[in-house]
């Protein structure tokens, strides 16, 4: 059943989200395409009005999903990363044409919002040239959401894009009969697939994607492929893949502009020095200039921190995507567990056996040093183990004092030597919101 909701948001919160620039910025690029998907940072106002009049509770997200379109949407149901219940979604201008969901009509009004189930057939009809702006569409869990149809752009009609290779995993390459897997696409000389063209799921301002693919018409080839990457928004897949004219599906993981997600869960502690004393402060609340204690350079002020949220899924492969718990006992210096991304490095003397230096280098790319300490991404360490809790997590990082912008350096978090992050992957790397 189809909900809709008159008035929203505020006149203030209207005219705040068409007059963003991050919205108006998102807008010009309608000169070269009709879909334009993007995030914005949400308000504490806009999170009350969701939460009191669509019941959307948006608490533990600090971005929602925005798009802009121009011309009328094929019909189609909504599809995501993840299996969700119900799709939201708010117009925030007016605009000629009807929204037609579950086969009745709706004008298409400023301020006007609409919670349906996630397998209700929608669509738009004669909307004309002008573009509209939506908040979503988003499932419940503040993730966007997309459509996947039997019309539009035959060329991507094969593809999903998810949030994560954990997701990627589950879904796609673990669950192949699963309903989330679209029709295949035949890629012939004729048609191909350009990376970042939206079809269903969510882009969520990613460009850099590894992808995994099914070869429909090679009997031989029964389980998925993973072509790792990372391949960047505007590649044709056909080219740089090789492929020829067979059927495909193809599900794509973001890899965080080419780089890995270092980070550490909220509620971890780092040593600090407060009122000339060692005290360990939750991450949360540590802010720019408090002082941390490092490994070899006593201690250093905070030059920036950042967070932002992440989808951890819990299963059981080991790869970088995912959190890690380290627990005393298996690491006797910490005291008490330790959650942190799976690229996120512990600080060693030296590797355990070759076995491991060599699944550093397949996972980090080559040897790095910090501090004269090896590091060891979590996923690599066997002490580690995938955290056993699934969803969605606020994840922070810090980056100290350093005259060279690419270094970083050994702390404490919990008790066990870790890195910190560098001055450039925190403000160019991470996508992660500056804390002030």
């Amino acid at each position: 059943m189809t909900s809709t909701f008159s008035n929203v948001l505020s006149h203030e919160d209207i005219h705040y989200l068409n007059t963003l620039p991050e919205v108006l910025e998102a807008k010009a690029k309608l000169n070269t395409n009709n879909k334009v998907y993007f995030q914005i940072s949400i308000t504490d106002s806009i999170r009350d009005a969701l939460l009191t009049n669509l019941g959307l509770d948006l608490t533990n997200i600090d971005k929602i999903p925005m798009r802009w379109i121009k011309g009328d949407t094929e019909p189609h149901v909504d599809v995501g990363s993840s299996t969700f219940d119900r799709s939201y979604l708010v117009y925030l201008n007016n605009n000629d044409g009807s929204f037609v969901v579950d086969n009745r009509e709706y004008p298409i009004v400023e301020n006007t919002g609409f919670v349906f189930p996630e397998q209700i057939v929608h669509k738009t009809v004669n909307t004309g040239i002008t573009p509209r702006l939506l908040i979503g569409p988003m499932n419940e869990m503040g993730m966007s959401v997309g459509g996947l149809g039997g019309g539009g752009n035959t060329t991507t009609k094969g593809t999903i894009y998810y949030n994560s290779q954990s997701d990627a995993i589950s879904y796609f390459v673990n669950d192949n009969a699963n309903s989330n897997i679209p029709p295949a696409i035949a890629l012939d000389s004729t048609t191909n697939f350009i990376v970042g063209y939206l079809n269903s799921g969510s882009i969520n301002g990613y460009t850099s994607w590894g992808i995994y693919y099914y070869d429909i018409d090679n009997s031989n080839a029964s389980s998925a492929i993973l072509a790792s990457g990372p391949y960047q928004n505007g590649d044709d897949i056909r080219t740089v893949l090789g492929l020829n004219g067979n059927q495909y599906n193809f599900g794509l993981y973001p890899i965080l502009n080419g780089n890995n997600l270092v980070c550490f869960a909220e509620g971890t502690k780092i040593l600090c020095l407060d009122n000339d004393k060692e005290v360990y402060i939750p991450i949360e609340n540590i802010r720019k200039g408090t002082l941390v204690k490092t490994l070899k350079h006593e201690y250093l002020p905070v030059d920036a921190i950042g967070k932002r949220t992440m989808h951890h899924h819990g299963n059981s492969d080991r790869i970088k995507d995912q959190l890690y718990k380290c627990t005393p006992k298996n690491y006797p210096e910490l005291m008490e567990d330790l959650v942190i991304t799976g690229c996120h490095c512990i600080l060693v003397d030296k590797f355990k056996d070759e076995k491991q230096r060599d699944a550093v280098c397949n996972t980090l790319g080559k040897i790095y040093i910090t501090d004269d300490k090896y590091r060891l991404p979590a996923c690599v360490d066997e002490r580690a183990d995938v955290y056993d809790c699934k969803g969605e997590f606020t994840i922070y990082h810090l980056a100290l004092e350093n005259e060279k912008y690419f270094s970083n350096y050994a702390i404490y978090a919990n008790g066990l030597l870790v890195e910190t992050c560098s001055k450039r992957y925190l403000r160019e790397l991470s996508g992660m919101t500056l804390i002030e």
